[in-house]
């Protein structure tokens, strides 16, 4: 002890305060071991290297064999993926002169365990472990580790650069996968610049990962990857809930068909439909398991039917049929909804546009932002499954009053030919005027012999005149893109009563178009609430041009898991099929 202190005032006299504080926690350390453990010997333990350092020189020529070659294609089945992360790999070593990143002349790093350990989580990112070689990868890296304890058995060099690169790589592809998404568009259906934005900052994820393993620690260094969207943590928390509700595997609610679960029923079911509710977070995690419909669980199931756009039903039909079969829905489903959901977050940017218009298909309904405030929004019609509405983004940037239609050729030929065989007075009884394509001068539909046309043999245009049975309905919004669909009125207004609202050719049809009018006009010049209904009763066309400074932003998407303002998951229907084609799993 008097060493100790004699050591100490060295250090005092010189004035190294910071090298005082650093000997004084050492002497405490040595203090404490001779002190209370007298019967054991303090040691350090020394972790013999897996290489020398004169076989450095080596090691860096097999690390640019193996960056150059990426090792083996079969790690990366895409030929995309593996020619962008091989770029990535090759500018990840340069930076590190081709030394080893995680077995630095032999010696295992702490930051390779970190490195295995995060990995091992990707399924909580809406990813795939398997994507990385986890299981692997560790498996080789105790391998290593063990050789480097039993000389009989060493490590080659060839192994351990293996061993690097391939950590360097899943390393990589993670980072990659969480800025981008992992799916890359192989089918015809499917336009990568419709669903997805490149994203320009691919190339500095390299020299991201670079920095930050020498400035952060790994998972900091991997949250800088993750999406901006304001929907990412949410829905990272609700696939995190989903998976321990997989883990948990709750009983299945049993149900009588002829029936349905109302309150003040008593039925054994309800303990499992009480237990199912609370691991989905729709029952309170407190609420009793009792066998009895109370009004807790009445709450509950009415939050269930919300978040899944279940049809209103009266309160003795709340727990139907279709309820429970959703509630015993493996949920398997649920969580790949959850993560394609996510993925599509990465594959275009979050809008931030003063006003902003979103049509969400699955949900059959329009959303009206204002500074990134969601204010309004409505029912729509969508299209049918054979006549989808497509996935893209454009800019509003006209409205027509009392717009007139010309039908689509597929439509006239397809639809439109076998009403006029059956009755050629049906194109004037509903204000179609007939034209040779790309004539001007009317023509009589009685005149023209219909049997002798078809589907692939339809040389005729046809429009139709405004009015109120215009198919268009008194106004229609338009922006511009390749499909030709834009959002307008319609005289059909029964299908917005109904819970599945897929329809139409591909346009998507508003539920209140005067609202709509309202939302895109207000500011521009003397247009209000009275000027829109006093156009919206004239009968003549008006093209309303709108500013480019008042030109609105419009996205037509695909969401079928998203969260509310209130922190509620909402499924919806994979009405397109495109959740299964576009899965993680």
């Amino acid at each position: 002890m008097q060493k100790i202190v004699i050591l100490l005032q060295q250090f005092i006299d010189q004035n190294k305060l910071l090298t005082a504080f650093v000997g004084l926690f050492a002497c405490f350390f040595l203090f404490t071991q001779l002190s209370f453990q007298p019967r054991q010997r303090f040691t350090l333990q020394v972790f013999t290297p897996l290489y020398h350092t004169s076989q450095v020189p080596k090691m860096t020529a097999l690390l640019i064999t193996y960056t150059d070659s990426l090792i083996s294609p079969r790690y990366f089945t895409d030929t995309t993926r593996r020619n962008a992360l091989a770029k990535q790999l090759l500018k990840f070593y340069q930076y590190h002169n081709f030394r080893p990143v995680w077995l630095p002349a032999g010696w295992v790093l702490p930051k390779t365990d970190s490195l295995l350990n995060t990995l091992r989580t990707a399924d909580t990112e809406g990813l795939r472990t398997q994507d990385y070689w986890t299981d692997s990868l560790r498996k080789a890296y105790f391998r290593l580790t063990l050789q480097a304890q039993t000389p009989q058995e060493p490590a080659t060099l060839q192994k351990i650069a293996k061993l690097d690169v391939l950590l360097s790589a899943s390393l990589l592809s993670f980072a990659l996968h969480s800025r981008c998404g992992r799916i890359t568009f192989a089918k015809e259906k499917y336009k990568f610049e419709q669903w997805q934005t490149p994203q320009q900052l691919q190339d500095s994820v390299a020299l991201q990962v670079f920095q930050g393993l020498y400035r952060q620690n790994l998972q900091q260094t991997l949250a800088a990857f993750q999406p901006t969207h304001p929907q990412w943590k949410p829905l990272q928390k609700a696939l995190w809930r989903y998976l321990q509700f997989a883990k948990k595997q709750p009983p299945v609610v049993t149900f009588d068909a002829d029936s349905a679960y109302a309150m003040a029923d008593s039925s054994a079911a309800l303990v499992a439909m009480k237990q199912r509710l609370q691991l989905l977070g729709d029952l309170p995690s407190q609420t009793p398991l009792t066998a009895v419909f109370d009004s807790t669980l009445y709450r509950a199931v009415l939050r269930f039917r919300f978040r899944h756009a279940l049809p209103d039903a009266p309160p003795q039909k709340l727990a139907n049929k279709e309820m429970i079969e959703l509630l015993n829905e493996n949920p398997a489903e649920a969580i790949n909804k959850i993560k394609i959901n996510m993925e599509r977050l990465k594959w275009k940017p979050y809008y931030t546009a003063n006003k902003l218009l979103v049509v969400n298909i699955p949900d059959f309904r329009v959303y009206f932002y204002e500074n990134q405030r969601m204010v309004s929004s409505m029912r729509v019609v969508v299209g049918k499954k054979t006549t989808p509405t497509p996935i893209f983004t454009d800019t509003m940037q006209y409205v027509i009053f009392n717009p007139t239609w010309s039908v689509p050729s597929s439509i006239a030929s397809k639809e439109f030919l076998p009403k006029i065989r059956r009755n050629p007075a049906y194109l004037a009884r509903n204000g179609y005027v007939l034209r040779a394509k790309g004539g001007t001068t009317p023509l009589n539909p009685t005149q023209i012999n219909w049997y002798g046309l078809s589907e692939n043999n339809f040389p005729y245009s046809i429009t139709q005149k405004p009015s109120e049975g215009n198919a268009l309905g008194k106004i229609k919004f338009i922006f511009p893109n390749k499909a030709q669909v834009y959002l307008h009125d319609t005289p059909e207004k029964k299908f917005f009563s109904r819970n599945k609202r897929a329809y139409s050719h591909g346009c998507i049809r508003v539920e209140c178009p005067a609202e709509v009018a309202n939302y895109v006009l207000t500011g521009i010049k003397d247009w209000n609430k009275e000027k829109i209904a006093k156009e919206l009763s004239q009968k003549s066309i008006n093209y309303v041009v709108l500013p480019k400074e008042k030109q609105i932003l419009v996205v037509i998407s695909y969401q079928t898991a998203w969260v509310d303002a209130a922190q509620h998951l909402h499924l919806r229907q994979d009405v397109y099929g495109h959740d299964k084609d576009q899965q993680i799993e």
